[in-house]
């Protein structure tokens, strides 16, 4: 909690506001649906969101298993979990519909890496990460197997 509270969604006329304090900032596409934590480790890839509600069984997490498999042992991406579609705009509402009668339309938009390889990189995702521990198993592969 204390690493999303960070993420503040500004329009265009609010970014010179928002953001003039930072010595740094990034811009993104606001996707329309539901933040979540996308981890990969030994079990594959799972979602987590702020009310601890787990996501196993997504198509989109055996895509994250398969890339994910080829280039790290475990990472943690804060992003936006949401419906796709191909000539609209994303609506949170239609993220519900989607995860139960189209899994293949959702879709997660990262925004930041919190750990990669256990190296953490954002101040408050080692809290993320004890917290995540023990509910998606996230320890790194034995490369000796």
């Amino acid at each position: 909690h204390s690493v999303a509270s960070k993420y503040i969604p500004v329009s265009h006329s609010q970014i010179i506001q928002r953001v003039i304090d930072s010595d740094w900032y990034a811009v993104s596409t606001k996707y329309d649906g539901h933040f979540y934590l996308l981890c990969y480790g030994q079990n594959g890839g799972e979602l987590v969101n702020t009310g601890e509600s787990v996501i196993r069984e997504l198509p989109l997490l055996n895509e994250v298993t398969r890339e994910f498999s080829k280039t790290c042992s475990e990472i943690i991406l804060a992003g936006e979990l949401y419906a796709h579609h191909a000539n609209g705009r994303t609506r949170v509402f239609d993220l519900v519909a989607a995860l139960s009668e189209r899994p293949e339309e959702v879709r997660f938009a990262a925004f930041d890496i919190l750990s990669l390889d256990g190296e953490i990189f954002k101040k408050g995702a080692d809290e993320i990460h004890t917290f995540l521990r023990p509910k998606v198993k996230i320890q790194k592969q034995d490369s000796r197997n």
